[in-house]
Order: structure tokens, then sequence, then C-alpha cells
């Protein structure tokens, strides 16, 4: 019986190195410089999953021939072997080179929250001005933890801010919204006649164009 297993196991091992060792390496030469992301995860942190599944895709095989069957030992196994262990080196590199990459950017996001509270448009429209990449650095920051990866200090500190931000963008929005509408409903006669009080309210604004930032 065992000599009928290792036969199976044999036939097994033949056809995860021509199927899953043969098709990872095709997979990940094919796609280490344009990595395709999981549905809903940001670039970085999409990237570094999508190379732990064919790490595990991988890895998981080789544990369960290494623990029941001697196949590893033979002649023929070996040279399997150094492409399996090229090809997890390969990446667990593509993994630091994307982490350590995302690590760089951090205080160049941050910077982002410099900006005014507020922008005006090329049409002339008051906006919220809150920069996009804050809002991509905590979907990446909550995408490393999910990955039980280490997250800087920096952006610890902006994600633990993540609902003071929305709560900020959405009253100012609805502000904005709301004079947009008000000044759209009113008769161009009675326009003029609100132009102190919409004046008024400008003015309070006004910070939010010029000196209040995130």
């Amino acid at each position: 019986m065992q000599i009928e297993l290792e036969s199976k196991y044999h036939q097994v091992f033949v056809f995860y190195t021509r199927r899953d060792l043969e098709g990872v390496r095709k997979l990940y030469q094919k796609y280490k410089d344009t990595p395709p992301i999981p549905r809903n995860q940001p670039p970085v942190s999409g990237a570094i999953s999508w190379a732990r599944q064919l790490y595990r895709r991988l890895e998981n095989p080789m544990v369960l021939f290494k623990a029941n069957t001697t196949i590893l030992e033979t002649a023929d196994a070996k040279k399997h072997i150094r492409n399996y262990n090229k090809l997890l080196r390969a990446l667990v590199d593509f993994e630091i080179l994307y982490y350590r990459a995302w690590c760089t950017v951090i205080d160049q996001a941050k910077s982002g929250l410099q900006a005014t509270l507020l922008v005006t448009s090329p049409e002339g429209q008051m906006c919220v001005n809150f920069d996009p990449q804050i809002v991509q650095l905590i979907k990446e920051a909550k995408g490393m933890i999910r990955l039980g990866l280490d997250v800087p200090e920096s952006a610890r500190v902006i994600l633990a801010k993540e609902g003071e931000y929305k709560k900020a963008y959405s009253s100012l929005a609805n502000i904005l919204a709301k004079k947009t509408k008000l000044i759209e409903n009113v008769s161009p006669v009675l326009r003029k006649a609100l132009a102190p009080q919409v004046e008024a309210l400008e003015a309070i604004l006004q910070p939010g164009l010029t000196s209040l930032t995130w």
C-alpha cells in the first residue's frame, strides 16, 4: 500500500509541477508589473494580496508532499524544488518591494492635509477640497492591517481620524449644496435683495478657501 501510495503521490507531484508551479511562474511573469487587483482592494495592498494568493497556491501542496511522502527526496524532484524556492523568493521580494514603496509615499500623501477645506472650481463654484490621496492612504492602511502588515504611525494617525474627515466633508458638502440650491431657487429680483446675506455667508466660508486646512 505504501508503494502504491508513493506512486500516486508521484503522479500528483508531476501534475503539481506542470500545472501549479509552471502556471504560477507564467502568471507572475505576465502580471508582475501590472498585477490584477482583487475586487474592492486598493492598488498596493491589492497587489500584495495577489502575490500572496500565488504563494499559497505553491506552498500548500508542497507542505503536504513534505509531510506525507518521500517524493521530494528524489533526484528528479530537486530541480523542481529549486524552481519552487526561486519563485517563492520572487513573490516575497515582490511583497517587500510594494510594501516599502508604499511606506515611502505616506508623507507625500499626508501633504494633502495641508490643502484648504474649500476650493473654487473653474466655473466659479465652491467645492470641498479633500485630497483623493488621503482617501487612498486610508484604504491602503486598512488593506495592510488586513494582511497583517505593520502600518507606520503616521498612517495610523490619519486612519484614526477617518470618521472626523468624513463628518467634516459631509457637513461642508451639505452647506455648499444648500447654498447653491437656495440661490438657484430665488428669482433674479429677490436675488439682488438677498445679496447682503449671500455675501455674509460667503465671508463666513472665506477662511475655508484661504487658511483653514484639514
